[in-house]
C-alpha cells in the first residue's frame, strides 16, 4: 500500500492532488512519487494535502509545482483551497480510514472524515 494518493484534478491552480495517507511527511516518498506517471510527464502544480501530517492549520495545504518528474520543493507555499477540494480529500481518507489511525487528527476529526464532513 502507498503512503499516498495522487488524485488529477481539472483546477486551474493545480493539476494534482496529493494526499498523504501516513504521519510521514511528503520527503519519505518524494522519489516515489516524482516517478508516477501523472507527475513524470508532465508539468504543473501539485496540491499537497497534509492532514493526518500537520493537522488542520494554516500549512495544510501546500502548491509545489512539478515539471517532468521534478518536484520544486524551493517554490512551495501554503494555498487556501475551496470546499470542493476540502470534500474531495475527506472522500478519499473515508475510502482509506485505516490511514486515520497513529496520526496527529483528534478522534473528533476522525469521525468526521467517516462520516464524510468536510475539515
Amino acid at each position: 500500500m502507498k503512503d499516498y494518493i495522487l488524485y488529477g484534478l481539472n483546477e486551474k491552480m493545480y493539476g494534482v492532488l496529493l494526499l498523504c495517507l501516513s504521519h510521514e511527511n511528503i520527503f519519505s516518498f518524494r522519489e516515489e512519487i516524482e516517478q508516477e506517471p501523472l507527475i513524470k510527464n508532465g508539468s504543473g502544480n501539485i496540491l499537497l494535502d497534509q492532514l493526518l501530517v500537520t493537522g488542520n492549520g494554516n500549512n495544510r495545504f501546500v502548491i509545489i509545482p512539478y515539471d517532468n518528474g521534478v518536484i520544486d520543493f524551493s517554490k512551495a507555499h501554503n494555498a487556501t483551497v475551496s470546499s470542493k477540494i476540502r470534500e474531495l480529500s475527506v472522500e478519499l481518507l473515508n475510502a482509506n480510514v485505516t490511514s486515520l489511525q497513529n496520526t496527529i487528527l483528534t478522534e473528533i476529526q476522525q469521525e468526521m472524515v467517516r462520516n464524510r464532513k468536510a475539515i
